[in-house]
């Protein structure tokens, strides 16, 4: 079974979307027009060491980040970000130029315009540092303008200040969640206020990580972005102690689940699902449902 979900996430990843493929093409065909076969211009031939191109039209990187994530060195998800922020962020505005051709100042008024806040700002200065840094390693000798891009300091008064439920707002949202969405999705947001799990670990539970009798659950995977993996954010498992209040709500969709099957409803080991049976394959289904009831109350 592992071997099959690592054989398709080395699959998904190698592959490369219909706009991927079109943008090679294009950046193939205007690194002939301007540099010939060779793939230097004429100013360029004879020039000690080899021209340092702009790793947006190498994919080099992409390659590389793609054999980490197949070797459990990287999450997928962050894979899936860096291929995302090359492709909107950086690719369009640089084009398929030589980056000894681009400036410091063009790469800093890029993640100006893109990033409206801070961590926005360090997400795209981090990925193309990282592709930068990796296209210059063959060519150590010469300067890497990248490097002036420096993240910025987020403070704590950046963060969001928690602002907890009270148990009367907590047991009103809950009751208007039964309410609005039915048995299964209260089951699901009540496990969120007293398990002590996170979102995407909560959405990867079976049936067989519980221990009713032990008040215990087996903490050692999660689901991101609709896909298993075999290990939690830290990477680090852990058992998780069940209050009376958590147990009671597995004890709940154990109960659900026992009278889905009867009617043909539930074909998985999944302990939180939908009304239908349908595994909660992402956390933007819950997520939507949770938003709506709060804006009623």
């Amino acid at each position: 079974m592992e071997m099959r979900r690592y054989a398709r996430a080395q699959d998904r990843m190698a592959a490369t979307t219909a706009a991927e493929r079109g943008w090679q093409q294009h950046v193939e065909r205007r690194k002939e027009q301007q540099h010939g076969p060779s793939g230097r211009s004429e100013g360029q031939r004879g020039s000690a060491g080899p021209a340092v191109q702009a790793p947006p039209h190498g994919d080099e990187f992409l390659q590389h980040v793609d054999s980490r994530v197949v070797k459990h060195d990287l999450a997928f998800a962050t894979g899936d970000s860096y291929r995302e922020t090359l492709a909107k962020v950086w690719r369009p505005k640089l084009g398929a130029r030589l980056f000894a051709a681009v400036r410091y100042s063009e790469l800093r008024k890029i993640a100006d315009a893109h990033a409206k806040s801070k961590k926005t700002y360090n997400n795209v200065v981090s990925v193309w540092r990282r592709a930068v840094d990796y296209g210059y390693r063959a060519t150590p000798e010469k300067h890497n303008p990248a490097t002036g891009l420096k993240c910025l300091r987020i403070t704590k008064k950046d963060r969001p200040v928690i602002a907890p439920f009270s148990s009367q707002e907590a047991a009103a949202l809950l009751a208007a969640s039964h309410r609005d969405w039915g048995e299964a999705q209260g089951n699901y947001d009540a496990c969120r206020f007293c398990s002590g799990l996170r979102p995407s670990e909560q959405l990867a539970r079976l049936v067989s990580d519980r221990d009713i009798v032990h008040t215990k659950i087996s903490i050692s995977k999660a689901r991101v972005m609709a896909r298993d993996k075999d290990r939690t954010k830290t990477s680090t498992d852990r058992p998780g102690g069940l209050c009376p209040r958590a147990l009671q709500v597995l004890q709940r969709c154990l109960a659900l689940r026992a009278r889905l099957p009867l009617a043909g409803k539930i074909q998985r080991d999944d302990l939180f699902f939908r009304e239908t049976g349908e595994p909660i394959r992402d956390l933007q289904y819950p997520w939507v449902r949770w938003r709506s009831t709060r804006r009623k109350m």
